[in-house]
């Protein structure tokens, strides 16, 4: 059987059959957090992997992926689905599909 993803926040009520042939990572969102360095790049982390991956970002790419970070801002937690964090270059486990 499927592993099958719930959240039950008021803002995400979902219905079983909706889900049906996604797949369970899609469900997730992951956290990447960010620090800006001495020299303005940007160093990202996925948060809770065992893979010790840093990914350095341009200040420009950076605000071109994560609008929302502040000029000012040091360092952030931003929340991406599982297809953008390999986008970024970090490895997301593989699921089976919600049947």
């Amino acid at each position: 059987m499927a592993f099958i993803a719930h959240d039950f926040s008021d803002e995400h009520l979902y219905d079983a059959e909706s889900l049906r042939g996604v797949y369970v990572r899609e469900t997730f969102t992951f956290e990447v957090g960010w620090k800006k360095t001495i020299t303005g790049w940007m160093n990202l982390r996925l948060i809770g992997s065992s893979d010790e991956k840093v990914i350095n970002m341009s200040p420009q790419c950076f605000f071109d992926l994560i609008p929302e970070a502040g000029d000012d801002a040091v360092s952030g937690v931003v929340y991406m689905s599982a297809s953008r964090v390999e986008e970024l270059g970090f490895l997301v486990a593989r699921e089976d599909v919600i049947a």
